[in-house]
């Protein structure tokens, strides 16, 4: 009998502690959405490097450099999207060399628009008539006033100008993305994945944790996702995929990162970064692994690898 009024005099307090567990989970939220707020404010004032990367700075600018110990190989493989052909172009007012053509659902992927999300003027979109392609990020001089048989990738079309002759636009007009791999801008090389193509970094030796300290795999990167002709306004697809020793990190979002304390790999390992048929463009910034002593960037916005 005396067990009865024990376990009726425990309930209160069970629901005591149930009652502190949920405001407490509250709380957490709240922290939690007041950081992101902040982060995200800093970054906007420019006071915070935006997207993952920010938070591996040191790891990835300091440190014992491992390039001569650790090889690494950088490929992307599978088929490049294709698009229909063009049909004929627009005069662009009077500038004298000036036409265009109207690529509103590619506008996600224009030059200006990739320099507000910090990956530079590097669109992979090229022009190409009768399969010759035009020199690619032209100033508005060459578009407009000369014809040097370049173009423009602005968000709403591309904008170009002719070889020779101003009106010499007859023939077949065509649009591809670049096969150069990295693709080389005047701001550092660009690593592209396209979707239904896979970016595969090798690493040719594991990762000497007693030396070298627990290593931590940071990728920071960016989805892009494009539109259609019948729907120009860019739409999601399916996510982006990033692949490391045993891990899979699937994203729809903007920025697209990884960092994660692993276990050492003993050998050779592989990280991928995947994007379906439906997936977006993927500008990826750097691949780091770093411990508190040393590093090995894979890739790099600026140097590559």
């Amino acid at each position: 009998m005396l067990l009865l009024p024990s376990l009726f005099g425990c309930s209160p307090d069970l629901a005591h502690l149930e009652t502190e567990e949920a405001a407490l989970s509250r709380e957490v939220d709240v922290l939690r959405r007041n950081v992101e707020e902040m982060r995200t404010q800093m970054e906007d004032m420019g006071l915070r490097p935006p997207g993952p990367e920010a938070g591996s700075q040191d790891a990835s600018g300091s440190g014992s450099d491992l390039t001569d110990q650790i090889g690494v190989t950088v490929e992307r493989t599978g088929a490049l999207p294709q698009f229909a052909p063009l049909g004929a172009p627009e005069r662009k007012g009077d500038s004298p060399c000036g036409w265009r053509f109207s690529t509103l659902w590619l506008g996600s992927l224009a030059d200006p628009k990739l320099v507000e999300m910090g990956a530079g003027n590097s669109s992979p979109i090229l022009l190409l008539w009768n399969g010759v392609a035009l020199e690619p990020h032209a100033n508005i001089q060459a578009t407009e006033k000369n014809c040097r048989f370049s173009f423009s990738h602005k968000p709403k079309a591309l904008f170009f100008s002719p070889a020779d002759l101003p009106d010499n636009v007859t023939g077949a007009w065509t649009m591809a993305v670049s096969p150069d791999f990295p693709l080389e801008t005047g701001e550092g090389k660009a690593y592209w994945v396209y979707p239904g193509t896979t970016l595969t970094v090798a690493f040719d030796k594991g990762w000497n944790g007693d030396t070298w300290g627990a290593p931590k795999v940071t990728v920071d990167a960016r989805n892009v996702y494009i539109g259609d002709i019948d729907h120009p306004n860019a739409t999601s697809g399916s996510p982006s995929v990033i692949s490391f020793l045993g891990k899979e990190v699937p994203s729809k979002e903007l920025l697209v990162g990884v960092e994660d304390l692993v276990e050492p790999p003993d050998g050779a390992w592989t990280l991928e970064i995947t994007s379906p048929s439906d997936g977006p463009y993927v500008f990826v910034k750097s691949v780091v692994v770093a411990s508190d002593t040393h590093r090995r960037v894979a890739i790099s916005r600026k140097g590559g690898k």
